[in-house]
């Protein structure tokens, strides 16, 4: 049997979720719907889940972050932003490094504010900066359409390689 969290919500249908860092189970289900047809559901999805927690175990990202990571991605931050910036010509009015459970980084392309995900401490170099790259590009191409991704391919060549090494976020 598989453990997991439920969670209510007004929603219409049950979410199936393998958190990181450790691999929990979490499901978000209508109010009106079973325990026992939660579970079945649960259960039917096994194979799934447990190919989700082997790729969160073997992607290394299971150690708790801490404050000398998150300084050692600000360190670096500030050299690769500095580094893109001047590659790109496009500057943004600030950035910042907060936990972030969906995305390596965000970007407000109204107030120019860029932030990074805690968790790029815990990835490769390159990745950390196609990240910068990446949302550094949103300032000028809000949406991630042909012309974002012409963006990417004339600074960063090999970003399509670069961003399947780190898929299983």
């Amino acid at each position: 049997m598989i453990e997991f969290t439920l969670i209510r919500k007004n929603i219409k249908n049950l979410h199936l979720y393998v958190r990181r860092p450790d691999g929990r189970v979490e499901v978000t289900a209508p109010r009106h719907v079973s325990e026992a047809r939660v579970r079945a559901f649960v259960e039917s999805k096994a194979a799934w889940i447990a190919a989700q927690q082997e790729r969160i175990a073997a992607s290394g990202l299971q150690r708790p972050l801490t404050d000398a990571d998150r300084a050692a991605l600000k360190a670096e931050l500030s050299a690769l932003v500095p580094k893109w910036s001047a590659v790109t010509g496009l500057v943004p009015s600030g950035w910042t490094v907060r936990s972030m459970r969906t995305r390596w980084g965000s970007c407000n392309t109204r107030t120019g504010h860029i932030n990074f995900a805690l968790q790029l401490a815990q990835t490769s170099p390159a990745f950390r900066e196609y990240v910068v790259l990446h949302e550094l590009i949103h300032l000028r191409v809000p949406g991630h359409g042909p012309d974002f991704k012409a963006a990417l391919d004339f600074y960063m060549p090999d970003w399509r390689s670069v961003r399947r090494s780190q898929k299983d976020f």
